[in-house]
C-alpha cells in the first residue's frame, strides 16, 4: 500500500541455476526496456516464493516467498474446526505456534490478520508493478505469456483478501485495492462489486489471452483459472455482491474441469496428489492442478506444524467422527492413531508444501452449483457418486439433508488445506462450539462463533494501514 521499491536478486529464469542475479534499482528510477526485462522481473518473483532467504526477491523492504507458511497456516488451522484444540499443544513442533493458539481460540487476533495483510498486498503492489511494465511492451514476444501469469496471481491474492477482509453484507467495505503505481497514499476501500469486477477481469484477461507455456507458467493455465472463477463466484454468491448468474459460472467453470479430470480412486493415488519429493512446482497432475514446495522454514526454525512421528497434531473428535470406517480418505489423511498425516515433513528438502487446485474441490463446487441451479437430481446423483467413491457407501440423500451433507464431504475433503475450512464456515454463517484451553492454558472453556459473527471478518492491521490511508475499521474491532 505505501511507496514502492523494488530490489531482485534472484536466479535469471525459474529453471536456471543459482549462480547470476540481476539486481534492479528501486522503482522509481528503474528502466525496464522490453519484454525480456519483465520476464525477468516475473521469474525472479517465482523462484522467489521456493527458494532460500538468500535468493529471494524484496519489494517495499519485505522479502517475498510464498505467503502461506507454517505461521499463517496455523493461524488459519486454530481459526477453523479441524484441529483438537484441547491436545494441539502438547505436540512439541505446534507447540512452536503456541502465541497463534491463544490469540485464536476465540477468534479474537490479530497476528495472523497481520500476515496475511502485508503479505499478500507485498505480492499485490510487486505484481502490479509487473502488469504495469508489460503494458508498455504490448507488442512484444512473451507478453501474453508474462503478464497472464502476473494476472492470476493478483487476482487469486486479491480474492483472499476480499474473503479475509470484506464483510459479507456490506457493499462499501470492500478491500483496498491500488492498481496505479503512482498513487500510494490514501487508498480507500472500494466497495464490494468493483473489487470481484477486477478479480473477474483479470482472470477472464488471462484465460483470453492465450500464451500459456507448461514449461514456464505456473499459475497462467487454464484449468487453474477456471478453478479460480469458480471459487471466486462460488464465494461471491454468499456476498452482498452476489449476481443471480454466480451459480450458473461456479458450474460452468466446474464443468470445463470435471468433463476431463476424473476423481482420486485409490489411497494411492491420493497420496500421489498430496506430497512431492522436492522443492519447487508440481504441474498438471491429473488430481491436482499445482503443488508448491519450498525450503524456506518461517521464524528460521525446521519445526513442522503437524509434527512427525508419534509427535502429530490430532484433528478435532467430532471431524474424525464423520468419516466412515471405509474411508479412503482416512488412511490418506491420518496414520494408524488418528493423527494428521496428510503433510510428509522432509527436513533439509522440502521444508514445507502446499496442494492448492485439487480437482475434488471442483467436483464437490459442481455439485453445489447444480443444486443451487434447481438441477437436484443431478446434483444428488453427483454426490452419491462422490460418496461411493471415498467410502463405498451407497448414501441415500433426501432434499433436506443434502446441503449439509456435501458441507460435511468438503470438511472431510479439504481438511487442513490452507482456509479452505475457514472460508467455509464463513460463507455458509455456521455457528460453531468448541473446547480450547482457557486463559494462560489453564483449564477447558467453551467457545462460541456465531454464524453472521463479526470475528468472521478479519481487522485490519491498526497501527499501520487505519492511520496510513485513513481506512474504515471492519464492524466489531
Amino acid at each position: 500500500m505505501k511507496i514502492i521499491y523494488i530490489l531482485v536478486a534472484a536466479v535469471l529464469t525459474l529453471f536456471a541455476s543459482c549462480d547470476k542475479y540481476l539486481e534492479l534499482q528501486p522503482k522509481d528510477t528503474l528502466v525496464v526496456n522490453g519484454m525480456p526485462e519483465v520476464k525477468m522481473m516475473m521469474s525472479s518473483y517465482l523462484s522467489s516464493m521456493t527458494v532460500k532467504e538468500n535468493f529471494q526477491i524484496s519489494y517495499n523492504g519485505r522479502k517475498i516467498s510464498w505467503p502461506y507458511n507454517r505461521d499463517l497456516m496455523a493461524g488459519f488451522l486454530f481459526y477453523s474446526d479441524d484441529a483438537d484444540m484441547m491436545t494441539v499443544l502438547s505436540n512439541s513442533y505446534s507447540k512452536k505456534y503456541e502465541p497463534e493458539y491463544f490469540e485464536n481460540k476465540d477468534w479474537k487476533g490479530f497476528s495472523t490478520a497481520n500476515r496475511a495483510w502485508y503479505q499478500l498486498y507485498s505480492h499485490i503492489g510487486y505484481l502490479t508493478s509487473v502488469i504495469t511494465e508489460a503494458e508498455r511492451f504490448k507488442g512484444e514476444a512473451e507478453y501474453a505469456t508474462v503478464i497472464g501469469e502476473a494476472l492470476v496471481l493478483r487476482a487469486y491474492f486479491a480474492l483472499k483478501l476480499q474473503q479475509y477482509f470484506a464483510p459479507l453484507d456490506q457493499e462499501n467495505l470492500g478491500i483496498p485495492l491500488n492498481l496505479d503505481l503512482n498513487e500510494f497514499r490514501g487508498i480507500p476501500r472500494r466497495n464490494q462489486k468493483d473489487v470481484y469486477r477486477i478479480i473477474i477481469g483479470d482472470l477472464h484477461k488471462a484465460l483470453t489471452l492465450g500464451g500459456y507455456k507448461s514449461n514456464w507458467n505456473v499459475f497462467h493455465n487454464p484449468n487453474i483459472i477456471h478453478h479460480i472463477l469458480a471459487q471466486v463466484h462460488m464465494y461471491k454468491s454468499a456476498t452482498i455482491a452476489k449476481e443471480e448468474s454466480d451459480w450458473q459460472e461456479v458450474e460452468k467453470y466446474s464443468n470445463e474441469i470435471t468433463l476431463r479430470y476424473p476423481l482420486e480412486a485409490t489411497v494411492a493415488e491420493i497420496n500421489a496428489t498430496m506430497k512431492p519429493a522436492t522443492i519447487g512446482y508440481f504441474k498438471e497432475n491429473p488430481f491436482n492442478f499445482l503443488t508448491i514446495a519450498w525450503s524456506i522454514p518461517p521464524r528460521n526454525n525446521t519445526s513442522s506444524l503437524w509434527g512427525v512421528g508419534s509427535t502429530r497434531m490430532m484433528p478435532s473428535p467430532e471431524l474424525l467422527s464423520l468419516y466412515a470406517p471405509s474411508d479412503i480418505r482416512k488412511e490418506a489423511f491420518f496414520d494408524a492413531k488418528n493423527n494428521f498425516n496428510k503433510y510428509v515433513f522432509k527436513i533439509l528438502s522440502v521444508e514445507d508444501y502446499q496442494v492448492l487446485f485439487r480437482v475434488a474441490d471442483v467436483h464437490l463446487m459442481q455439485i453445489e452449483a447444480e443444486w443451487m441451479n434447481g438441477k437436484k437430481a443431478e446434483a444428488k446423483q453427483r454426490l452419491v457418486a462422490f460418496i461411493k467413491n471415498r467410502s463405498s457407501v451407497d448414501a441415500a440423500i433426501n432434499d433436506q439433508d443434502f446441503l449439509e451433507i456435501l458441507r460435511k464431504e468438503r470438511r472431510k475433503e479439504l481438511v487442513a488445506e490452507i482456509d479452505m475450512r475457514w472460508i467455509d464456515m464463513k460463507r455458509n454463517r455456521m455457528s460453531i462450539k468448541r473446547d480450547a484451553a482457557g486463559d494462560k492454558g489453564i483449564g477447558r472453556e467453551t467457545y462460541m462463533l456465531e454464524a453472521n459473527d463479526y470475528r468472521y471478518t478479519m481487522p485490519i492491521p491498526e497501527a499501520s494501514e487505519l492511520n496510513y490511508n485513513k481506512i474504515e475499521q471492519n464492524p466489531g474491532w
